[in-house]
């Protein structure tokens, strides 16, 4: 899983409650660096926060879903 909030607490919070469930969690806090995670690495799921200091959350999906290399996942 890939989290991206511009709220550390609430990034932090998100990536525990998933570890705690044995689910690896990445983080991050800007939309540039979702795009260049999801380049470089798998994930099953990227939660997307809609306010992003860089580009607001819709907008980035909007991004990820035109992209057919990522047709496969879930925003």
């Amino acid at each position: 899983v890939l989290i991206a909030d511009h709220e550390t607490d609430s990034r932090i919070l998100l990536k525990r409650s998933f570890e705690q469930q044995g689910i690896q969690a990445d983080d991050v806090d800007r939309g540039n660096q979702v795009l260049g995670r999801i380049e470089q690495e798998y994930y099953d799921l990227v939660l997307i926060d809609t306010k992003l200091p860089d580009v607001h959350g819709e907008e980035l999906s909007k991004i990820i879903r035109r992209n057919p290399e990522f047709k496969d996942l879930s925003v």
